[in-house]
């Protein structure tokens, strides 16, 4: 009988050993602009001031992810809706803990990054957010790990895909605003995120349960486009063996033709098997 089950955490509970957060290869590529991430961090401070002047103030809730994990002793978590925000505050906690002038702060901010060993619990050297293929190592070796991401600001981003362009700008925004910030507020912005910042983790046993339900939510962020539906529901129903290679297709054309492009394709294409105008919305018809 497929399970699914909501809850309310804080970050500290979820970038914690309980989960290993994963994005599928079918999903869109990573896509915040500064925008977005320069509106999460202006909420966030507000929040921080708002809980300094005020004992009671409420947690600052940050939406909702949609997960599949299996099996709920496993921390393997496969990413069906969420990503933007989970890369993003990722990116946050690899600032703090880069301008951190405490190694004792680095070394606190590190575990909420990263999962070390332990003989005893059974867990792995292995960090708490892996990227889609494309990005995964690019992610891992300029941002993940420790004392790299000064370097990879002053990099040239020119020839990257455009999900690694953001990765930077969005790195590059965070790292410029944060470092405006004394020692001791970058503290209280880390301490606030980690206690009193919350996501309901909506979780799956399978993939079914978990696409229904990442249809209907409204997540905070970007929309999701008809097309990113479309590449959800159809190759992720299909066999683990081959959604590598026809999510690497699919993303090829994508980033050939350009995101509003690729969902103008998908018009035309309508078009020509409808032969008529649409009335309704492109992956609704597509399904007809």
């Amino acid at each position: 009988m497929p399970e699914i089950k909501a809850t309310e955490q804080p970050l500290k509970d979820i970038f914690n050993d309980r989960y290993l957060f994963s994005i599928p290869p079918y999903q869109r590529p990573y896509a915040w602009t500064t925008e977005e991430t320069g509106e999460l961090l202006d909420d966030l401070l507000y929040a921080v001031r708002e809980r300094e002047e005020i004992d009671d103030a409420p947690p600052y809730f940050l939406g909702s992810i949609v997960i599949i994990q299996e099996d709920s002793d496993q921390p393997e978590a496969e990413v069906v809706d969420g990503q933007q925000r989970l890369t993003t505050l990722t990116i946050l906690l690899c600032v703090l803990r880069e301008l951190s002038n405490s190694d004792n702060r680095k070394i606190h901010l590190n575990k909420f990054i990263y999962q070390e060993a332990n003989e005893f619990t059974e867990t792995k050297d292995v960090f708490r957010l892996t990227l889609r293929k494309r990005d995964r190592g690019f992610f891992r070796d300029k941002v993940l790990v420790r004392d790299r991401l000064g370097s990879f600001l002053k990099e040239d981003p020119v020839g990257w895909t455009d999900s690694q362009q953001r990765i930077f700008e969005n790195a590059s925004y965070l790292w410029k605003e944060l470092r405006e910030l004394d020692e001791g507020d970058r503290a209280k912005l880390a301490k606030f995120v980690s206690q009193h910042c919350y996501l309901v983790v909506v979780s799956a046993s399978d993939l079914s349960s978990a696409y229904r339900i990442f249809s209907v939510m409204n997540a905070r962020g970007l929309d999701l486009s008809p097309t990113d539906i479309l590449k959800a529901d159809i190759i992720g129903k299909m066999e683990s063996a081959i959604r590598s290679k026809y999510t690497d297709k699919w993303e090829g054309i994508e980033e050939e033709v350009g995101r509003d492009n690729f969902s103008y394709l998908f018009g035309h294409i309508r078009m020509i098997y409808m032969r008529d105008k649409a009335r309704g919305a492109l992956n609704k018809e597509f399904h007809d």
